[in-house]
Protein backbone atom coordinates (compact mmCIF):
# COMPACT_ATOMS: atom_id res chain seq x y z
CA UNK A 1 0.00 0.00 0.00
CA UNK A 2 1.26 3.57 -0.97
CA UNK A 3 0.54 6.35 2.04
CA UNK A 4 0.40 9.93 1.55
CA UNK A 5 0.86 11.35 4.98
CA UNK A 6 1.12 15.12 5.57
CA UNK A 7 3.17 17.11 8.32
CA UNK A 8 3.00 21.37 8.91
CA UNK A 9 5.65 22.73 11.71
CA UNK A 10 8.25 25.35 12.06
CA UNK A 11 11.49 25.19 13.02
CA UNK A 12 10.54 25.33 16.70
CA UNK A 13 8.10 22.10 16.68
CA UNK A 14 10.82 20.75 13.90
CA UNK A 15 12.39 17.71 16.05
CA UNK A 16 8.60 16.52 17.54
CA UNK A 17 7.97 16.21 14.29
CA UNK A 18 10.86 13.87 13.09
CA UNK A 19 9.81 11.98 16.11
CA UNK A 20 6.12 11.53 14.90
CA UNK A 21 7.78 11.38 11.09
CA UNK A 22 9.88 8.42 12.57
CA UNK A 23 7.46 6.76 14.35
CA UNK A 24 5.26 6.09 11.12
CA UNK A 25 8.28 4.79 9.77
CA UNK A 26 8.66 2.17 12.10
CA UNK A 27 5.58 0.76 12.53
CA UNK A 28 4.85 0.66 8.52
CA UNK A 29 8.01 -0.51 6.96
CA UNK A 30 5.66 -3.07 4.46
CA UNK A 31 4.31 -0.04 2.88
CA UNK A 32 5.21 2.87 0.49
CA UNK A 33 5.18 6.05 2.60
CA UNK A 34 5.41 9.61 1.14
CA UNK A 35 5.73 12.67 3.30
CA UNK A 36 5.11 16.15 2.51
CA UNK A 37 6.90 18.27 4.91
CA UNK A 38 4.38 22.09 4.61
CA UNK A 39 6.68 24.83 5.95
CA UNK A 40 7.91 28.28 5.56
CA UNK A 41 11.08 28.53 7.38
CA UNK A 42 12.60 25.33 8.64
CA UNK A 43 16.04 25.97 8.33
CA UNK A 44 18.32 23.91 5.90
CA UNK A 45 19.96 22.20 8.46
CA UNK A 46 17.28 20.96 9.74
CA UNK A 47 15.85 19.73 6.40
CA UNK A 48 19.28 18.03 5.63
CA UNK A 49 18.85 16.19 9.42
CA UNK A 50 14.84 15.32 8.44
CA UNK A 51 16.51 13.57 4.51
CA UNK A 52 18.74 11.26 6.57
CA UNK A 53 15.42 8.91 7.52
CA UNK A 54 14.56 9.20 3.66
CA UNK A 55 18.48 7.79 2.89
CA UNK A 56 18.06 5.12 5.76
CA UNK A 57 14.84 3.87 4.78
CA UNK A 58 13.81 2.41 1.55
CA UNK A 59 10.35 2.57 1.96
CA UNK A 60 10.23 6.56 2.52
CA UNK A 61 10.31 9.54 0.38
CA UNK A 62 10.09 12.99 2.50
CA UNK A 63 9.47 16.13 0.27
CA UNK A 64 9.37 19.34 2.09
CA UNK A 65 7.00 21.85 0.48
CA UNK A 66 7.19 25.50 1.00
CA UNK A 67 4.25 27.75 1.72
CA UNK A 68 4.57 31.15 0.11
CA UNK A 69 4.08 33.62 3.10
CA UNK A 70 1.67 35.54 1.10
CA UNK A 71 -0.76 32.43 0.19
CA UNK A 72 -2.16 32.81 4.08
CA UNK A 73 -1.46 36.40 4.44
CA UNK A 74 -4.92 37.20 5.05
CA UNK A 75 -5.63 34.44 7.73
CA UNK A 76 -6.77 35.20 11.16
CA UNK A 77 -6.06 33.06 13.87
CA UNK A 78 -7.65 33.91 17.48
CA UNK A 79 -6.46 30.72 19.23
CA UNK A 80 -3.26 32.01 21.27
CA UNK A 81 -1.52 28.13 20.59
CA UNK A 82 -1.74 28.36 17.08
CA UNK A 83 0.27 29.46 14.75
CA UNK A 84 -0.06 29.76 10.75
CA UNK A 85 1.18 26.37 9.97
CA UNK A 86 -1.60 24.98 11.13
CA UNK A 87 -3.63 25.93 8.35
CA UNK A 88 -1.33 24.43 5.89
CA UNK A 89 -3.01 21.23 5.86
CA UNK A 90 -6.16 22.72 4.23
CA UNK A 91 -3.37 23.39 1.25
CA UNK A 92 -2.97 19.38 0.35
CA UNK A 93 -5.99 19.18 -1.65
CA UNK A 94 -3.98 21.73 -3.90
CA UNK A 95 -0.23 20.40 -2.96
CA UNK A 96 -1.13 16.90 -3.58
CA UNK A 97 -3.07 17.50 -6.81
CA UNK A 98 -2.40 13.61 -8.54
CA UNK A 99 -3.01 12.13 -5.34
CA UNK A 100 -6.75 10.47 -4.10
CA UNK A 101 -6.29 10.61 -0.70
CA UNK A 102 -3.75 12.07 2.28
CA UNK A 103 -3.53 11.48 6.09
CA UNK A 104 -2.76 14.75 7.68
CA UNK A 105 -1.37 14.13 11.39
CA UNK A 106 -0.23 17.19 13.96
CA UNK A 107 3.40 17.38 14.67
CA UNK A 108 2.99 16.67 18.33
CA UNK A 109 1.99 13.04 17.46
CA UNK A 110 3.07 9.18 18.33
CA UNK A 111 2.18 6.80 16.17
CA UNK A 112 2.57 3.56 17.82
CA UNK A 113 1.44 0.84 15.67
CA UNK A 114 0.47 0.43 11.91
CA UNK A 115 -2.03 2.75 10.43
CA UNK A 116 -2.56 0.57 7.51
CA UNK A 117 -6.33 -0.11 8.40
CA UNK A 118 -6.82 3.87 9.47
CA UNK A 119 -5.67 5.04 6.13
CA UNK A 120 -7.78 2.58 3.93
CA UNK A 121 -10.67 3.34 5.98
CA UNK A 122 -13.53 3.50 3.14
CA UNK A 123 -14.74 7.26 3.41
CA UNK A 124 -17.68 6.52 0.67
CA UNK A 125 -19.26 9.63 -0.07
CA UNK A 126 -17.54 11.85 2.88
CA UNK A 127 -15.02 14.46 2.21
CA UNK A 128 -12.58 13.16 5.12
CA UNK A 129 -12.63 11.47 8.30
CA UNK A 130 -11.69 12.27 11.45
CA UNK A 131 -12.08 11.62 15.48
CA UNK A 132 -14.51 12.85 18.00
CA UNK A 133 -13.33 15.58 20.02
CA UNK A 134 -13.55 14.17 23.77
CA UNK A 135 -12.93 17.60 25.41
CA UNK A 136 -16.10 19.10 23.98
CA UNK A 137 -18.48 16.16 23.43
CA UNK A 138 -17.69 15.02 26.89
CA UNK A 139 -16.18 18.05 29.24
CA UNK A 140 -18.94 20.03 31.30
CA UNK A 141 -17.08 23.19 30.54
CA UNK A 142 -18.39 22.60 26.61
CA UNK A 143 -21.48 21.80 27.91
CA UNK A 144 -23.17 25.03 25.87
CA UNK A 145 -20.69 24.60 23.41
CA UNK A 146 -22.28 22.76 20.30
CA UNK A 147 -25.24 24.51 20.60
CA UNK A 148 -24.04 27.67 20.37
CA UNK A 149 -22.46 27.11 17.17
CA UNK A 150 -25.65 25.53 15.89
CA UNK A 151 -25.03 21.56 16.46
CA UNK A 152 -27.96 19.42 17.63
CA UNK A 153 -27.03 16.77 20.79
CA UNK A 154 -26.26 14.27 18.19
CA UNK A 155 -24.11 16.10 15.74
CA UNK A 156 -20.47 14.52 16.55
CA UNK A 157 -17.73 17.87 16.72
CA UNK A 158 -14.41 16.35 15.61
CA UNK A 159 -10.78 17.13 16.12
CA UNK A 160 -8.81 19.04 13.26
CA UNK A 161 -5.48 16.88 14.66
CA UNK A 162 -5.87 14.16 12.55
CA UNK A 163 -7.50 14.31 8.90
CA UNK A 164 -8.02 11.29 6.45
CA UNK A 165 -8.51 13.74 3.44
CA UNK A 166 -10.79 12.76 0.34
CA UNK A 167 -8.99 14.52 -1.70
CA UNK A 168 -10.86 13.71 -5.21
CA UNK A 169 -14.13 14.15 -3.48
CA UNK A 170 -12.87 17.55 -2.48
CA UNK A 171 -11.22 18.71 -5.28
CA UNK A 172 -14.50 17.44 -7.60
CA UNK A 173 -16.81 19.89 -5.01
CA UNK A 174 -14.49 22.88 -4.88
CA UNK A 175 -15.39 22.48 -1.24
CA UNK A 176 -12.05 24.06 -0.47
CA UNK A 177 -13.43 27.35 -1.85
CA UNK A 178 -16.20 27.36 1.02
CA UNK A 179 -13.93 26.78 3.58
CA UNK A 180 -11.37 29.55 2.42
CA UNK A 181 -14.53 31.66 2.31
CA UNK A 182 -15.94 30.13 5.98
CA UNK A 183 -12.30 31.06 7.60
CA UNK A 184 -12.58 34.90 6.46
CA UNK A 185 -16.08 34.72 7.93
CA UNK A 186 -15.78 33.16 10.73
CA UNK A 187 -16.21 36.08 13.46
CA UNK A 188 -19.78 36.37 11.21
CA UNK A 189 -20.32 32.69 11.22
CA UNK A 190 -19.46 31.53 14.93
CA UNK A 191 -20.77 33.73 17.67
CA UNK A 192 -17.93 35.52 19.64
CA UNK A 193 -17.98 33.42 22.90
CA UNK A 194 -17.65 30.46 20.88
CA UNK A 195 -15.51 31.62 18.45
CA UNK A 196 -11.66 29.90 20.20
CA UNK A 197 -10.85 27.44 17.91
CA UNK A 198 -8.25 28.47 14.98
CA UNK A 199 -9.48 26.47 12.09
CA UNK A 200 -11.39 23.43 13.69
CA UNK A 201 -14.73 25.20 14.10
CA UNK A 202 -14.68 26.10 10.63
CA UNK A 203 -13.97 22.73 9.49
CA UNK A 204 -16.43 21.48 11.39
CA UNK A 205 -18.82 23.86 9.87
CA UNK A 206 -17.42 23.60 6.21
CA UNK A 207 -17.67 19.72 6.38
CA UNK A 208 -21.08 19.05 8.53
CA UNK A 209 -22.52 15.80 7.81
CA UNK A 210 -19.50 14.98 5.34
CA UNK A 211 -17.01 13.76 8.02
CA UNK A 212 -16.51 10.18 8.42
CA UNK A 213 -16.44 9.14 12.41
CA UNK A 214 -12.91 7.24 12.96
CA UNK A 215 -12.36 5.03 15.87
CA UNK A 216 -10.64 6.66 19.09
CA UNK A 217 -7.65 4.59 19.12
CA UNK A 218 -6.34 6.78 16.13
CA UNK A 219 -6.41 10.64 17.80
CA UNK A 220 -5.96 9.44 21.47
CA UNK A 221 -5.42 12.85 23.83
CA UNK A 222 -2.82 12.55 26.32
CA UNK A 223 -4.78 15.21 28.30
CA UNK A 224 -8.50 13.32 29.09
CA UNK A 225 -6.84 9.58 28.95
CA UNK A 226 -7.77 9.26 32.66
CA UNK A 227 -10.44 9.59 31.38
CA UNK A 228 -11.02 7.86 28.67
CA UNK A 229 -8.97 3.98 29.95
CA UNK A 230 -7.88 4.46 26.35
CA UNK A 231 -5.97 0.81 25.29
CA UNK A 232 -4.02 0.01 22.35
CA UNK A 233 -4.47 3.11 20.43
CA UNK A 234 -2.69 3.45 17.26
CA UNK A 235 -1.53 6.97 17.29
CA UNK A 236 -1.29 8.93 20.89
CA UNK A 237 -1.66 12.51 20.54
CA UNK A 238 0.49 15.03 22.84
CA UNK A 239 -2.64 17.72 23.32
CA UNK A 240 -2.30 20.77 25.30
CA UNK A 241 0.34 21.48 27.80
CA UNK A 242 1.32 17.18 28.25
CA UNK A 243 4.41 16.92 26.36
CA UNK A 244 6.42 13.97 26.87
CA UNK A 245 9.47 16.43 27.96
CA UNK A 246 7.27 18.69 30.43
CA UNK A 247 4.82 16.52 31.46
CA UNK A 248 4.44 13.10 32.87
CA UNK A 249 1.38 11.68 34.95
CA UNK A 250 0.86 7.55 35.48
CA UNK A 251 -1.47 7.95 32.39
CA UNK A 252 0.88 9.27 30.16
CA UNK A 253 3.86 7.71 31.59
CA UNK A 254 3.97 4.25 29.14
CA UNK A 255 3.57 6.62 26.78
CA UNK A 256 6.48 9.03 27.43
CA UNK A 257 8.30 5.68 27.55
CA UNK A 258 7.82 4.98 24.40
CA UNK A 259 7.91 8.46 22.98
CA UNK A 260 11.52 8.66 24.86
CA UNK A 261 12.78 5.69 22.99
CA UNK A 262 11.44 7.01 19.42
CA UNK A 263 12.91 10.13 20.11
CA UNK A 264 16.82 8.21 20.92
CA UNK A 265 16.65 6.35 17.81
CA UNK A 266 15.23 9.19 15.77
CA UNK A 267 18.01 11.40 17.04
CA UNK A 268 20.51 8.91 16.82
CA UNK A 269 19.62 8.51 12.52
CA UNK A 270 19.62 12.46 12.23
CA UNK A 271 21.38 14.16 14.42
CA UNK A 272 21.81 15.90 17.77
CA UNK A 273 20.95 19.44 17.60
CA UNK A 274 22.39 20.07 20.88
CA UNK A 275 18.95 19.99 22.66
CA UNK A 276 16.59 21.76 20.49
CA UNK A 277 13.43 19.63 21.39
CA UNK A 278 14.31 20.40 24.98
CA UNK A 279 14.40 23.65 24.64
CA UNK A 280 11.82 24.36 22.27
CA UNK A 281 9.28 22.11 24.76
CA UNK A 282 10.26 24.43 27.16
CA UNK A 283 9.64 27.06 25.55
CA UNK A 284 6.03 26.09 24.80
CA UNK A 285 5.41 25.18 28.51
CA UNK A 286 6.47 28.52 29.28
CA UNK A 287 4.10 30.07 27.01
CA UNK A 288 1.25 27.76 27.62
CA UNK A 289 1.68 28.54 31.54
CA UNK A 290 1.88 32.64 30.47
CA UNK A 291 -1.31 31.83 28.35
CA UNK A 292 -3.02 29.83 30.93
CA UNK A 293 -2.22 32.37 33.20
CA UNK A 294 -3.63 35.13 31.03
CA UNK A 295 -6.66 33.19 30.77
CA UNK A 296 -7.27 32.82 34.41
CA UNK A 297 -6.78 36.49 34.72
CA UNK A 298 -9.34 37.32 32.31
CA UNK A 299 -11.73 34.77 33.70
CA UNK A 300 -10.54 36.63 37.20
CA UNK A 301 -12.26 40.14 35.77
CA UNK A 302 -15.45 38.45 34.68
CA UNK A 303 -16.04 37.14 37.83
CA UNK A 304 -15.01 40.29 39.40
CA UNK A 305 -18.01 42.16 37.04
CA UNK A 306 -20.19 39.28 37.86
CA UNK A 307 -19.96 40.19 41.47
CA UNK A 308 -20.25 43.60 40.58
CA UNK A 309 -23.44 42.54 38.71
CA UNK A 310 -24.39 40.51 41.26
CA UNK A 311 -24.09 43.25 44.56
CA UNK A 312 -25.95 45.71 42.12
CA UNK A 313 -28.72 43.86 41.83
CA UNK A 314 -28.62 42.49 45.11
CA UNK A 315 -28.92 46.78 45.84
CA UNK A 316 -31.32 46.55 43.52
CA UNK A 317 -33.53 44.53 45.12
CA UNK A 318 -32.67 45.57 48.85
CA UNK A 319 -33.69 49.04 47.13
CA UNK A 320 -37.03 47.49 45.84
CA UNK A 321 -37.40 45.57 49.08
CA UNK A 322 -37.69 48.79 51.28
CA UNK A 323 -39.95 50.53 48.64
CA UNK A 324 -42.20 47.40 48.94
CA UNK A 325 -42.54 47.70 52.29
CA UNK A 326 -43.16 51.17 52.73
CA UNK A 327 -46.00 50.94 50.32
CA UNK A 328 -47.10 48.06 52.42
CA UNK A 329 -47.18 50.58 55.75
CA UNK A 330 -49.18 53.12 53.40
CA UNK A 331 -51.08 50.50 52.60
CA UNK A 332 -52.28 49.33 56.03
CA UNK A 333 -52.56 52.83 57.79
CA UNK A 334 -55.00 53.62 54.45
CA UNK A 335 -56.90 50.36 55.31
CA UNK A 336 -56.94 51.44 58.99
CA UNK A 337 -57.95 55.00 58.17
CA UNK A 338 -60.65 53.29 55.53
CA UNK A 339 -61.97 51.10 58.78
CA UNK A 340 -62.64 53.78 60.81
CA UNK A 341 -64.41 55.84 58.30
CA UNK A 342 -66.97 53.47 57.96
CA UNK A 343 -67.35 53.02 61.45
CA UNK A 344 -68.14 56.18 62.08
CA UNK A 345 -70.57 56.16 59.37
CA UNK A 346 -72.36 53.20 60.97
CA UNK A 347 -72.65 54.80 64.33
CA UNK A 348 -74.27 57.91 62.85
CA UNK A 349 -76.40 55.66 60.59
CA UNK A 350 -77.29 53.94 63.76
CA UNK A 351 -77.88 57.18 65.96
CA UNK A 352 -79.95 58.41 63.31
CA UNK A 353 -82.55 55.67 63.14
CA UNK A 354 -83.01 55.70 67.47
CA UNK A 355 -84.01 59.46 67.18
CA UNK A 356 -86.67 58.48 64.21
CA UNK A 357 -87.58 55.84 66.24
Amino acid sequence: MNINIVFAVDDEGFDMMAVALYSVIKNNQKHQLDFYVLHQNISSQNISRLMKLENRFANTHIKPVVIDEKRLSNTETNNLYVTTEAYFRYLAPEILGDESRVLYMDFDMLCISGIKELYGTDLEDDYLGAVADYVVEHKPAYRRFKDGIGFGKTEVYFNSGLLLLNLEKIRKNKVMEVFWDNLRDKNKIIAKEFNFFADQTVMNLTFRGKIKSLAAKNNVFTTVLEDTKQKDPVIVHFTGMYKPLTYRNKHTAVYDDIYYTYYRECIEIIGDDGGLLVKNMLKWLSRETRDRLKEIEAKNHQLDAMDAQIKGLTGHIATQDTLIKSQNTQLNSAIILQKRAIRLVLERAKKSKNKDS
